[in-house]
């Protein structure tokens, strides 16, 4: 299954040191000058939080949130900090920024603005407190929400595991948020959260359930994220990231450093370069690990269910389209050249996977396999570039 940092201000304390001119009297020899004396170098101030400072989210009301504070070349200047809301409380002692929330009984979900101050120095930290309880029930959009089709950008937090795309929904009726699309294990699960000024804060919840239902079925959590509006992109960003646990004695689930949805518009765009590489499964088996993104050659989004890809193999300096055959795949009914994305067939074809089961003599024959990606969108169809992989893992 597919698998935070704070900010910093510097400012510049800059002042200019005039020293005067001395001119020696008597004499034309300028080695009876005296020598200047050195001038102290000014170093910057900075001041950074050892969370993110935009969207933090603060512990209920009646309990205290500490975060600490790095703060350089200050010494023996106090820091403060005011805060815009009456209902958010702050102060800061031996280097932490503790922050209070005084009892809600009126709103979800508030949001607060922090100023610190070391000397001409402001550092801003908005935090948000959210009263929404945490739900072991999957969420069920209502009947006739309005939703629009996004992209998700996920970065997983395992460096051995590349970033991807997959689709997702988002739709508002009022200042609820519903978003399918949020967790990969899980494609088809809901989320419900609140909308306060630029931030869309989910609290933890129940996203649905994972696994085959004849095989085995477990809940997966959802704990919690914050989104927040980039104006400038058009974007959804959770700068934190988000994790999903899969319960009932499982284990598991699914961590990312950071996500990021942009609304899909649909147009004829030439798809980008997917990505191949083919590797040994286990003993006389052999697959192509694939991540094909859903985005253009200039990174914009485009809808998966129009997008397909084909591999290609190189035999004898023929370059081919493999068809694969029902004979040698259990999970087809008939011979498929073009694989739909997402299709899936047994285990042999996932999103990341496609297992070469035609055999090791007719594998060791090509000099080298190529994916390509199809999209028909914006009533054209365009192709990728052909991403090649080498053979080599035949006799590795």
């Amino acid at each position: 299954m597919k698998k935070f940092k704070g900010k910093f201000l510097t400012y510049v304390l800059a002042s200019a040191l005039t020293l005067p001119v001395l001119y020696s009297c008597g004499g034309d020899d300028s080695s009876d000058s005296p020598t200047p004396p050195p001038t102290e170098e000014k170093k910057d101030v900075t001041v950074s939080l050892s969370q993110g400072s935009d969207g933090m989210m603060i512990n209920p009301s009646g309990q205290t949130t500490e975060v600490a504070l790095n703060i350089t070349n200050a010494d023996g200047i106090t820091p403060t900090v005011t805060s815009d809301a009456d209902w958010c409380r702050a102060k800061i002692e031996n280097g932490k920024l503790s922050i209070q929330a005084a009892q809600n009984t009126t709103t979800d979900v508030r949001v607060a603005t922090l100023t610190i101050t070391v000397k001409d120095v402001k550092v801003t930290c908005t935090v948000i407190q959210s009263t929404t309880v945490a739900s072991t029930e999957t969420t069920t959009p209502p009947a006739r929400l309005q939703t629009e089709p996004y992209v998700i950008h996920l970065t997983p937090k395992s460096a051995s595991d590349a970033p991807f795309d997959q689709e997702a929904k988002m739709g508002f009726q009022g200042d609820d948020v519903y978003i399918q699309g949020l967790s990969a294990g899980v494609p088809e699960g809901w989320v419900k959260g609140k909308k306060a000024q630029k931030y869309i804060v989910i609290p933890p919840c129940n996203i649905g359930k994972t696994g085959q239902e004849e095989i085995f079925s477990s809940d997966v959590s959802f704990n919690g994220a914050v989104f927040i509006y980039d104006e400038a992109t058009g974007t959804y960003v959770s700068q934190e990231g988000y994790t999903t646990t899969i319960t009932g004695g499982v284990g598991g689930g699914e961590a990312y450093t950071s996500a990021t949805m942009k609304k899909f518009v649909e147009v004829a765009v030439k798809p980008a370069t997917p990505t191949c590489k083919f590797e040994k499964f286990m003993n006389n088996m052999w697959v192509i690990n694939i991540n094909i993104p859903l985005s253009d050659v200039n990174g914009n989004p485009i809808v998966a269910s129009k997008l397909s890809h084909v591999v290609w193999y190189e035999k004898a300096g023929v370059t081919s389209m493999l068809t694969f055959k029902k004979e040698q795949y259990s999970g087809l009914t008939e011979d498929i050249t073009e694989i739909p994305y997402g299709f899936r067939a047994g285990s042999d074809f996932t999103e990341w996977t496609i297992f070469m089961n035609q055999g090791f003599m007719e594998l060791g024959s090509w000099s080298r396999v190529g994916l390509q990606t199809i999209y028909r969108g914006g009533n054209a169809e365009n192709k990728s570039e052909i991403a090649w992989s080498d053979m080599s893992a035949l006799t590795n």
